[in-house]
């Protein structure tokens, strides 16, 4: 009776401990068993940019290096980490133009301001500053023209000859509205989308044209930028709605033209995937169709079957072979298609795109890969990289790789899209293109009717201080399905919410008749008691209106939307600044996750792969969880820590009792 009695307040004083031990202390000593040596090189990096060169990666990170926020970019070989450049700071790191193994370096703000040009070079390991304004004249990056009378005229002259078409008087009188953008460079390539209102209703027109060019269509027009290579591919509709026209273009010269006629079942865009002279389609698909450009036409070569697994992403080495992310029995592995079948090469550590805590299974992971020996997969929750030269151990066909329990450490800097030109739309609440609704009961409407396809479109809207829940309807389902831009909305200088198109999977638009966003902040709520946070519950929603109803769409296909809210310093009142953090709240699980968060003043930014509730709060210094009232990590759950060692020391007290009464009868 004795030995059960110490062993039941053993037992207790465990438990005690289990509860009062941070749980980030527990991860961290289960993690030391699992700290070996892997093929896969496990990392906690969120990856902002890459380049590869045979087996070597450049990439840049952000990283806080005793107290301060430092931007690094490294060189990855042989399975070390060599730092080339630490910038104090966060910055926007764009790799292009890697030219022989020699690659240009754009550093700038997050609002496009440029603060370095350098130049880094794989052969030989230098990196130098360069002239910056002969760097920007190598690029195929675009800039927004004011409407000038001479390219509108010119415009507008080109789509009436080619459609037997007058709009010149509806332009004239404000029915038309006509967005232009200019390459940076030497080439004269101009895009143009035109939208006129006539009796018969609205008519869209895009283009791509300059002095050896032209590519005017009333359908959908597709456009691809190859970044590093400066080449401009464009997919024109032709007559028969399955056959398209791709012309590729460099230094404003075309370089191949030829035809491809795609199946009924097939995806319109298909220029994503085409190097070389090799074209892939189907990727998301049944089947991974692959073309072959000879004699001016693109010739089915190969299909493959993909049997049932699903893709998450895709790249072409520089062999021009095409790769994939895909997932088998809940599984991820990078495979590759060979000889008419995908092949399983690699199996993805788990921890890239499953929590241990069996939170939410993250989809949006990005594969780069130079050829089978220099692979990289990057996700918001970590990266791994492959390097054949890393190890003497032969390959496996699947390496079997542990699972890591801990979510990686995200970095603070929300991530802008390298490739999207930034045209902004002049969309205010005295604007034609933009329909602002009084508040009722609380919500106040804001309507669009057009978008401009491969552009940032910028909503400015003032709305009424008494409004709790605004809503943005979103109607130009085609330049959403067809383009790479994004949607900023900007309400009161207190909210900024950027929405790529790529958020939205494009096959869920087929059928829609508007895409809506939602923005609401909720105060008092039950979320948020005990714990120091704002008291407001920021929730976000993004819907798709079809006919037969509405699909809320939680999880984003691809990219990440990035929010910023500019806080009263009323609603700061008593939050020590420098513990901010941005928190998911886990409506499943009834659990807060912690985002990663750049805090500037009164400015609160994070970025995130789908839309719910968040709160702002106050992080326990050293863990990812949040601080009570009373001071203690708080999980979200509704019993919280406080409540169980309250009851645990109930318990130690009761039995400390018992064992004294029992002592006392003995004597």
């Amino acid at each position: 009776m004795k030995k059960f009695k110490i062993f039941m307040a053993s037992m207790m004083a465990y438990l005690m401990i289990v509860m009062i031990l941070p749980v980030s202390s527990l991860e961290l000593i289960a993690n030391a068993a699992e700290k070996e040596s892997q093929y896969l090189e496990r990392s906690d990096l969120y990856l902002r940019s890459v380049s590869q060169y045979k087996d070597k990666s450049l990439v840049s990170y952000g990283k806080e290096i005793n107290g301060k926020n430092v931007t690094i970019i490294s060189l990855f070989n042989n399975g070390q980490e060599k730092i080339v450049k630490e910038i104090d700071g966060y910055w926007n790191v764009n790799f292009n133009s890697n030219i022989n193994g020699k690659i240009k370096i754009n550093i700038g703000s997050y609002e496009n301001e440029t603060k370095l040009v350098m130049e880094y070079d794989f052969n030989t390991g230098n990196i130098n500053e360069i002239d910056g304004t002969k760097y920007s004249e190598s690029l195929m990056f675009y800039t927004v023209l004011n409407p000038d009378k001479n390219i509108t005229e010119s415009i507008i002259k080109k789509i009436e000859s080619k459609y037997k078409v007058d709009y010149s008087k509806e332009y004239e009188n404000g029915k038309a509205s006509m967005q232009i953008s200019k390459a940076n460079d030497v080439s004269g390539i101009i895009n143009f989308y035109f939208n006129v209102n006539t009796a018969n209703g609205s008519q869209k027109y895009m283009g791509t044209y300059n002095n050896n060019f032209e590519c005017i269509s009333s359908e959908k027009i597709y456009t691809d930028i190859d970044q590093l290579n400066n080449i401009i591919t464009i997919q024109e509709p032709i007559d028969n709605k399955n056959k398209y026209k791709i012309i590729r273009i460099k230094d404003g010269q075309i370089i191949s033209e030829g035809l491809i006629e795609l199946s009924e079942d097939s995806e319109k865009r298909v220029i994503d995937t085409i190097i070389g002279n090799k074209l892939y389609t189907g990727i998301y698909k049944d089947n991974v169709i692959e073309y072959l450009f000879e004699d001016g036409i693109y010739k089915k070569i190969n299909t493959y079957n993909k049997e049932e697994c699903k893709v998450h992403s895709s790249a072409i080495d520089s062999r021009g072979e095409l790769w994939l992310l895909t997932e088998d029995d809940d599984k991820v592995f990078i495979s590759m298609l060979e000889n008419g079948k995908i092949v399983k090469k690699y199996e993805v550590p788990a921890y890239i795109y499953m929590p241990s805590d069996g939170g939410e299974y993250y989809e949006q992971m990005q594969l780069y890969i130079y050829d089978d020996s220099n692979i990289i997969v990057s996700s918001m929750r970590g990266t791994v990289f492959i390097n054949n030269a890393a190890t003497e151990n032969p390959k496996p066909e699947i390496p079997a790789v542990p699972e890591v329990p801990v979510a990686p450490v995200l970095p603070v800097v929300p991530e802008v899209p390298a490739v999207v030109p930034q045209v902004p739309v002049i969309t205010d609440s005295n604007g034609e293109n933009i329909v602002i609704k009084p508040t009722e009961n609380g919500m106040t409407k804001i309507e669009t009717k057009t978008l401009s396809p491969n552009t940032t479109n910028v909503i400015n809207a003032n709305v009424d201080k008494d409004a709790k829940e605004v809503e943005v309807t979103l109607s130009d389902i085609e330049a959403i399905k067809n383009g790479n831009g994004s949607v900023n909305v900007k309400l009161n200088d207190n909210v900024d919410i950027n929405i790529p198109f790529s958020l939205i999977d494009k096959n869920l638009l087929d059928g829609a008749k508007a895409v809506r966003v939602k923005f609401s902040a909720i105060e008092n709520s039950d979320i948020v008691k005990g714990i120091k946070a704002v008291n407001k519950v920021f929730k976000f929603d993004l819907l798709v209106d079809k006919e037969d109803g509405t699909v809320s769409v939680h999880n984003f296909a691809s990219g990440v939307a990035e929010i910023k809210l500019t806080l009263t310093d009323e609603e700061l009142k008593g939050l020590d600044r420098d513990k901010i953090s941005v928190f998911y709240y886990n409506e499943e699980t009834k659990t807060f996750e912690v985002m990663e968060t750049v805090v500037d003043g009164n400015n609160i930014t994070f970025k995130t792969s789908h839309f719910s509730s968040y709160i702002v709060g106050e992080k326990v210094e050293g863990t990812n969880s949040l601080s009570t009232i009373e001071g203690l990590p708080s999980t979200g759950a509704l019993i919280g820590t406080t409540t169980i060692i309250l009851c645990s020391l109930a318990l130690v007290f009761v039995g400390a009792a018992m064992l004294f009464k029992n002592k006392k009868q003995k004597c």
